[in-house]
């Protein structure tokens, strides 16, 4: 017998009795945990986390304290597919900056809005670092790579995260970075050892990003706010960047270029000289890595104007980012951001001129990969 329209109760029973069904049934399995090796995209990857990895943080019943097992999150990966391709956001860490590196507005206005989106700032903002790895079925695509250990303990997860989202460093074909801060570039290279973390990709930059941060000659036209900040960081670029010279590993582009088949290169300067953002397309969906464009969703969605004090450009930051949210808020293509709340991926709706709001993805599951 079955119910056309059974009331709320009921449906609940019903389902768990069909679920209890199917289990004593033998027809519901666990996804298989361990991904292939081919370049296909594998079963394995295409799930969200795996019932291991969360069965090792659960609490037993008769358990009286938190015990250091369970006081972890899993794994900081996330998956969607786009068109034949499948993304996966991996988490690195986060950092904290402090409200008042913000500028365009009074301190009480960026509380305020921090306070509407339940984000405290009094110990400084939590700020995502994310990448994403393209997985187009014949090559595996970075874009960025993490902070490593260059800005401290709370980040440095890349590779780790890479490795329990089914993948392997060694597997990676190349690194796209969309600019040459320390957190976007210094996951490249161990800074242990001076050693590739992933020895088989080719690192990608734009043109003008590379000639900006490989000769500190340029930063002499910039305040000497701005010298002081970023002067550490010319040493720490060409250092992360040189095992992969020495192997004719790393190359550069003009903008507007195709690197790879369905990765095209969008111009976003502001943030940094050279600032580049990709969009990735697959079978008529898009979606386009914003790098950093935005800092923070509590305060530059509804105020793009505000610049963040690290902008090296802080006018043309504004004016890149308007452009983009305007266009991706009209499109309605999928976002990803590199600061965004981990996972980072959502669409952008404008709510008045110059106004933007923050739609994150819904945690969704996958479906299996058809046979060929």
């Amino acid at each position: 017998m079955t119910l056309a329209n059974p009331p709320l109760i009921g449906r609940t029973v019903l389902a768990h009795m069909m679920l209890l069904s199917a289990l004593l049934a033998g027809t519901v399995h666990a996804a298989p945990e361990t991904a292939s090796s081919s370049t296909t995209i594998s079963p394995a990857s295409t799930n969200q986390v795996s019932k291991n990895q969360v069965s090792t943080n659960q609490v037993s019943k008769n358990q009286a304290s938190i015990s250091p097992a369970t006081a972890q999150q899993v794994p900081g990966y996330y998956r969607v597919k786009l068109g034949n391709f499948q993304v996966t956001a991996l988490y690195d860490g986060y950092v904290k900056l402090a409200p008042d590196l913000f500028n365009g507005l009074k301190p009480q206005q960026i509380t305020q809005l921090l306070q509407q989106k339940f984000v405290d700032g009094s110990d400084g903002i939590q700020t995502a670092v994310n990448a994403f790895l393209v997985d187009t079925g014949q090559q595996l695509i970075l874009v960025d790579s993490g902070a490593a250990k260059c800005f401290g303990d709370t980040l440095g997860s890349i590779e780790d995260n890479l490795q329990a989202a089914g993948y392997r460093p060694e597997q990676i074909n190349a690194v796209l970075l969309t600019h040459l801060h320390p957190d976007h570039v210094c996951g490249i290279t161990h800074q242990a050892d001076g050693k590739k973390a992933f020895e088989n990709a080719t690192v990608y930059v734009n043109q003008a990003e590379a000639d900006f941060w490989l000769d500190s000659k340029n930063l002499s036209k910039y305040s000497k706010a701005k010298q002081e900040k970023f002067k550490g960081a010319f040493d720490l670029v060409a250092n992360v960047l040189k095992p992969y010279q020495a192997s004719q590993q790393y190359k550069t582009y003009a903008i507007g270029s195709t690197i790879v088949d369905g990765i095209e290169v969008i111009q976003t300067p502001g943030h940094t000289a050279g600032h580049a953002s990709y969009q990735v397309s697959s079978a008529d969906q898009q979606l386009i890595i914003l790098g950093d464009v935005v800092h923070s969703h509590a305060i530059q969605f509804q105020q793009p104007q505000v610049s963040v004090n690290f902008d090296l450009d802080e006018k043309q930051a504004v004016a890149s980012r308007l452009k983009v949210f305007t266009q991706a808020a009209k499109s309605g293509t999928l976002v990803a951001g590199a600061h965004l709340p981990f996972p980072g991926l959502g669409h952008i709706r404008q709510t008045a001129k110059q106004q933007f709001e923050w739609v994150p993805v819904e945690y969704s599951p996958l479906p299996l990969p058809t046979s060929p």
